[in-house]
């Protein structure tokens, strides 16, 4: 008797009729396998412990299921499901074949049918049934146990795709399931510098990630680039000098690493870093602006040092009038603000024909200015913030301030500004993000931050 009917389990027509009625048969109890409905006013649940969770890369995450509320439970077979691109089941016991889960212990093990993970379709099963004079169980308890790693970084759902459970006369066991959410973290990302070794190489160096076997070094034009597939230089070392990067106004470049893992993991981007170079005109007055975050250049000494100038000064809207610098000399050494325009005068001879700053590269929206207006318009010196790329023309940087009559650049060769009164002219000149420009703001529109 008993031999027949676990053959006719093994056939693919009665594995559809829930396990209990064949393990009452088992037990010789003397009772019709006919599947009924228990009678079972608490409200049973079967849930998965964490619900929620978020695991490191290279972790390992131990999930529950568990049986909550439930009276007189002798045998359940529950499958759940996750994201087998996601997730993987780690074998409990390697001397046997398959994957194998372990027992949580709130149903003794009787008569075991399934109890493994299947990491190619992405099922975790567990199908037992305690075997007589073993107790019914009554309350909440573990029903089984799976460790889990991740194989990328994302998310993988964990649901509940059969759920039944039967008391020891083979009546089923009512219930309601409460599914889990795992959450892949990547590896650390690393702390990204730039440096300059001299008028024409940066260094750039970063932090090591624990477990990283090589570095992805991205290099882009654009300052909030999305790093592709094949990176700019691959790298095993935690430093990479970039030749020949620095020293030309027409190209500035920027930066970002990713660490990979031997394991295929990628961490995030890191921070930004670039180098953004200005021409000077020898013995003339340049404006320039600091579109980077340059931790060498903290007060207008600093800035004078580096572009061998005599003064350095800096426009103040409010007063509409200079503050300035002679290096090393009088006036007060003011301190430098990133973003915004300052002008230089360069000596005939020693000063550079350009300026580079390098540093970290400003998170969208941080850079704004505070636009002084007046009836008449008031004259204001701000730069286009790395982040609005969109605004090419004079016409265009007018328009976003809004209220702008008329909007300038200043000409080092000629010492004097070139206007544009929007739209009549008489040049729309290209305005350029990282570049100082000087808008005249009156009071019939605009606010007074931008942008």
């Amino acid at each position: 008797m008993n031999k027949l009917l676990i053959k006719k389990w093994k056939t693919k027509g009665y594995e559809k009729l829930f396990i209990i009625g064949l393990i009452v048969a088992l037990l010789g109890l003397g009772i019709n396998p006919v599947i009924g409905l228990a009678d079972d006013p608490i409200q049973t649940t079967i849930t998965v412990v964490p619900a929620s969770a978020t695991m490191n890369y290279d972790e390992i995450l131990e999930i529950q299921v568990w049986v909550n509320n439930v009276d007189e439970l002798y045998g359940a077979d529950v499958i759940l499901t996750f994201d087998p691109t996601v997730l993987e089941v780690i074998d409990e016991d390697p001397s046997r074949t398959g994957v194998q889960i372990q027992n949580g212990g709130f149903l003794e093990v009787g008569f075991m049918i399934y109890n493994y993970g299947d990491n190619i379709n992405g099922v975790i099963r567990y199908t037992n049934t305690q075997l007589n004079p073993t107790p019914a169980v009554t309350g909440s308890g573990k029903l089984f146990v799976a460790h889990i790693k991740a194989k990328k970084v994302a998310t993988s759902h964990l649901t509940f795709s059969k759920w039944d459970m039967s008391d020891r006369n083979g009546n089923l066991i009512s219930a309601t399931t409460q599914p889990g959410i795992i959450n892949i973290n990547p590896p650390p990302s690393p702390v990204l510098s730039i440096a300059k070794l001299n008028a024409s190489d940066a260094r750039l160096s970063w932090t090591s990630t624990s477990g990283a076997v090589e570095y992805h070094l991205y290099r882009d034009t654009t300052p909030y680039f999305t790093p592709g597939d094949t990176p700019y230089k691959t790298l095993t070392s935690i430093q990479y000098d970039d030749l020949g990067a620095l020293g030309d106004p027409a190209a500035n470049y920027f930066y970002t690493v990713k660490a990979v893992c031997p394991n295929g993991f990628t961490s995030n981007p890191s921070n930004r870093v670039g180098e953004f170079d200005f021409s000077l005109l020898r013995n003339a007055d340049n404006t320039i602006a600091l579109p980077l975050i340059d931790s060498s250049l903290q007060t207008a000494d600093h800035l004078g040092t580096v572009t061998a100038s005599s003064k350095v000064s800096e426009w103040v809207a409010e007063t509409s009038s200079f503050r300035t610098r002679l290096v090393g000399l009088m006036g007060a050494n003011f301190v430098l603000q990133t973003g915004h325009g300052y002008f230089v005068r360069t000596n005939a001879d020693s000063s550079p024909t350009v300026f580079t700053t390098v540093g970290g590269v400003p998170e969208p929206g941080a850079i704004t200015f505070s636009i002084y207006r007046q009836t008449s318009c008031k004259l204001n010196l701000i730069s286009i913030p790395l982040d609005h790329p969109e605004l090419n023309s004079a016409l265009k940087l007018a328009t976003s301030m809004g209220g702008v009559p008329k909007i300038s650049e200043w000409i080092a060769s000629t010492g004097s500004l070139r206007t544009y009164i929007p739209p009549i002219g008489p040049i729309n000149f290209v305005t350029s993000i990282g570049y100082p420009y000087w808008p005249c703001a009156d009071t019939s529109a605009g606010g007074l931050t931008w942008p």
